[in-house]
């Protein structure tokens, strides 16, 4: 067997490149989920309803 020794710093950076490429992926899909939102919001095609509760709802706007 052979032994490097720059092994571990390969294994190292290894990890962390998958450490920071789910980190940045589950980021960039909630950025991108409310930007989506924000922009159907403004073209007036969902709204935001607040409930009894305190929570929000998407719902389809009604020009009503």
């Amino acid at each position: 067997m052979y032994y490097f020794p720059e092994l571990w710093l390969l294994g190292t950076a290894l990890i962390f490149t998958l450490v920071g490429y789910f980190m940045g992926r589950s980021s960039g899909e909630r950025r991108g989920i409310v930007m989506c939102l924000e922009a159907l919001i403004a073209m007036k095609v969902v709204k935001l309803k607040t409930m009894p509760n305190g929570e929000e709802e998407v719902v389809q706007y009604d020009e009503r």
